[in-house]
C-alpha cells in the first residue's frame, strides 16, 4: 500500500508513523506539511520517502519542493494508492476537490474543508471517502451495512473537553496552557481549543450531515466524559448500537487505510467500566446550537463559521482574546454573516475569509 500522507509533521502524521513498525506493507511514498521543513526533511529521510512538498513557506532544502502543481501530480499518479488527508485548514481545498473527483481513495481527517465546501463535495463524492475523525468512523462502522431508513438518529459524543463543568467567571481567566489540556485525546491546538470551547462539536455535526447525508434534525451530541463510545445509532424500532474503542487515533487511521479489511490491532483496556452520558448542558450547548444553525441556513454561513473560528482561536493562542471571546464574538458576528453561493468554489473561499474579516472587525470595537 502506497500512501500520500498530507499533515506529516502534525498529530495524524505522528499516528500514522507510528503504525508503520505494526503494518511493514504501509509504505509512505510522498508527505505534505504546511510548515516547519526541518522536521519534514527529517521525516523524509527516516522513512525513505520519494516526495516531500512544504505548502507554507518558503523552501529552503533541495529535498523538498513547494510546487503546487507538482504535488497534485505526483498525488494522482499511479505511485500513490492511497491518500491521507491530516492537514487541517481549508488551504488545500482545491487539491483535496480534485483528488476526490478522481475516485482516488482518501482517508479524511479534515474536518474544515468537509463543513466549508460541503454543498461542493457532497456532489462529487463517491464510495472513495472514508472518515478518519473518531466519532464518524464509528458512525461510519455501525451505519455502513444498514439502509438511511432504518435510522432515526445518530448521537455524537462529546467528552466535554477540560472545563465542561467551569462557571462563565472561571473560563475567564482559562490560559492558553490549561486549553491545551484535554483530558482524553492528544491533538494539535486548534482542535483541541475547539473541542474546549464544543465548538468542535457543532462543526462534527455538520461534517456527520455531509458525510453520511443525515438531516441536521437526525443528528445529536451526548455528553460522555469517559469517551470510550464514539458514536451511537438509534433505530427506527428503538433499538440502539454503539461504537466502543479506545481513545487512540491510530484505530481510525488503521481502519481506513484498509477498509474493507479489518487488520488486528491491539486491545487493551476494559472497555465497561464507568460509561456515563447525559444531554449537554444548556449553557455549554452555544456553538453547538450555532454550527446546527449555520448547517440549517447553508448559504456559506458554515464556511463563515470556519474563518472566523479559525481567527479567533489563532488570537487566543497569541494571548491577545480571552477563552469566553472566542464564544462571545462568533455569536455576535454570525447575525451579520452574508450569504454566499456555497456551490461555487471562490464564493466559499470568500465566505472564509469574510468570517476572519467581521472578526477582526469586531475586535477594532471590541478593544475600545
Amino acid at each position: 500500500m502506497k500512501v500520500f500522507v498530507f499533515g506529516a509533521t502534525g498529530s495524524i502524521g505522528k499516528n500514522f508513523f507510528s503504525l508503520l513498525k505494526y503494518f511493514p506493507e504501509i509504505k509512505p511514498v510522498g508527505i505534505q506539511a504546511h510548515k516547519n521543513e526541518k522536521k519534514l526533511i527529517k521525516i523524509k529521510r527516516k522513512y525513505h520517502i520519494k516526495k516531500a512538498f512544504l505548502t507554507g513557506e518558503r523552501v529552503e532544502s533541495k529535498e523538498i519542493s513547494s510546487n503546487k502543481e507538482n504535488l497534485l501530480e505526483f498525488v494522482m499518479s499511479k505511485q500513490v494508492d492511497v491518500v491521507l488527508f491530516g492537514a487541517s485548514g481549508t488551504e488545500l481545498a482545491d487539491i483535496f476537490i480534485e483528488i476526490l473527483s478522481s475516485g482516488k481513495k482518501i482517508c479524511m481527517a479534515n474536518k474544515e474543508i468537509i463543513i466549508a465546501f460541503g454543498e461542493i463535495i457532497k456532489k462529487k463524492k463517491g464510495n472513495n471517502l472514508l472518515p478518519v475523525d473518531s466519532e464518524h468512523s464509528s458512525i461510519f462502522r455501525i451505519i455502513k451495512n444498514l439502509e438511511k431508513k432504518e435510522i432515526k438518529k445518530i448521537f455524537l459524543t462529546a467528552s466535554g473537553g477540560p472545563f465542561y463543568n467551569l462557571k462563565k467567571t472561571e473560563l475567564k481567566k482559562i490560559k492558553k496552557e490549561e486549553a491545551l489540556k484535554h483530558p482524553r485525546w492528544k491533538m494539535g491546538e486548534k482542535i483541541t481549543v475547539d473541542s474546549a470551547t464544543l465548538i468542535n462539536k457543532g462543526f462534527e455535526v455538520i461534517e456527520t450531515h455531509y458525510l453520511f447525508d443525515i438531516e441536521p434534525e437526525r443528528i445529536d451530541v451526548l455528553y460522555h466524559p469517559e469517551s470510550k463510545v464514539h458514536g451511537i445509532v438509534l433505530l427506527k424500532d428503538g433499538t440502539y448500537i454503539s461504537h466502543i474503542g479506545e481513545t487512540d487515533m491510530r484505530i481510525p487511521i488503521l481502519y481506513a487505510l484498509f477498509y474493507p479489511e479489518q487488520r488486528e490491532f491491539r486491545i487493551r483496556k476494559k472497555f465497561y467500566e464507568n460509561l456515563n452520558f447525559s444531554e449537554i448542558k444548556k449553557e455549554k450547548r452555544k456553538l453547538i446550537d450555532l454550527c446546527f444553525k449555520a448547517l440549517k441556513d447553508k448559504k456559506g454561513k458554515p464556511a463563515f463559521l470556519i474563518g472566523a473560528d479559525e481567527a479567533l482561536v489563532n488570537l487566543f493562542l497569541k494571548g491577545k482574546i480571552l477563552f469566553t471571546d472566542i464564544e462571545k464574538i462568533l455569536l455576535k458576528i454570525y447575525k451579520k454573516a452574508p450569504e454566499f453561493n456555497d456551490e461555487k468554489f471562490e464564493e466559499v473561499k470568500k465566505a472564509i475569509e469574510t468570517g476572519k474579516k467581521y472578526v477582526y472587525e469586531e475586535l477594532k470595537w471590541f478593544s475600545q
